[in-house]
């Protein structure tokens, strides 16, 4: 299966694509690696190569997209987009495809654009080039320019559920059985999914031995963005656990209860400041103090 989850997504392009009625820019929204970039890049191939949505093609132009090789489809991944690649992104746009009857670009981590390069991009969605897509990617939609927002339309994805987390984990890690907390953990993400696995224990851990409160303090000021408190979370919760399985202390027994809360409220709007303010004094508190 060439992807799982979203079928309102999947069936709303299913249908563009065999009307043939495209709108020049959209947002896909959402958690972070839920599948948005991967069905952007399905719907280019579909495009390219006339197939219907995520059916099989021998084509070329599947192939290429495939190997992400194909000339009339630009993917942008920097973490930060300058705003020269935006200019050269817009002249690329007004000319014709090299192969295909369509021109596709891809812009994960759009949010990234700063102001400069926002306002450039501005200029080529209000006169978009003949037969040219565009598929702005962010996990952190509010941060995209209003003037971007209002003319894209908006696609907000909804998490992945922990069985269609489970089904893609299988295609990556056939040979790991014990991914279900992993997978809990994530709260639908994929690439965190994935992080938890290929990370072991000894190397998960290791940041809470013979911790400070002067070091706490520090990597708790590091975390900037809710995934980051979240893996931080992730990471000390399965530290608390293993020390639970050895001492049998209750109190850290609650401390993982604590963090189990903390993990399912990051999945609201929260105030990341009193988040890292009560991580500290909680940890402080089990870990430091108790010591």
């Amino acid at each position: 299966m060439r992807y799982i989850g979203h079928e309102r997504e999947r069936e709303i392009f299913s249908k563009a694509l065999d009307s043939k009625k495209f709108v020049h820019a959209y947002i896909f929204s959402g958690k972070e690696s839920c599948g948005k970039k991967l069905l952007a890049r399905e719907i280019a191939r579909s495009l390219f190569c006339g197939c219907g949505l995520f059916e099989e093609s021998s084509s070329r132009h599947s192939a290429q997209v495939d190997a992400l090789n194909h000339p009339d489809l630009h993917i942008f991944e920097d973490d930060s987009i300058p705003i020269e690649k935006v200019r050269k992104m817009g002249e690329t746009a007004y000319m014709s495809p090299h192969s295909a009857n369509h021109k596709v670009f891809i812009i994960d981590n759009a949010h990234n654009m700063r102001t400069e390069a926002s306002n450039a991009f501005l200029k080529t969605l209000e006169e978009p080039g003949e037969n040219t897509v565009f598929f702005l990617i962010t996990d952190k939609y509010d941060r995209l320019l209003p003037t971007i927002r209002s003319r894209c339309v908006h696609m907000e994805f909804s998490r992945l559920s922990d069985d269609e987390v489970v089904s893609i984990i299988k295609k990556f890690r056939p040979d790991v059985s014990n991914y279900e907390a992993a997978v809990k953990l994530a709260a639908g993400s994929v690439a965190q999914t994935l992080y938890f696995l290929d990370n072991n224990a000894s190397e998960k851990w290791m940041l809470f031995e013979e911790l400070s409160g002067e070091k706490l303090y520090k990597r708790l000021e590091s975390l900037k963005e809710k995934d980051d408190i979240r893996i931080f979370c992730s990471v000390l919760y399965g530290f608390i656990l293993e020390k639970y399985r050895e001492t049998g202390k209750p109190v850290l027994l609650e401390f993982s209860n604590y963090l189990l809360d903390i993990l399912q409220r990051l999945n609201y709007n929260v105030n990341l400041d009193i988040f890292r303010f009560d991580l500290f004094t909680k940890i402080t508190e089990v870990l430091i103090e108790r010591d």
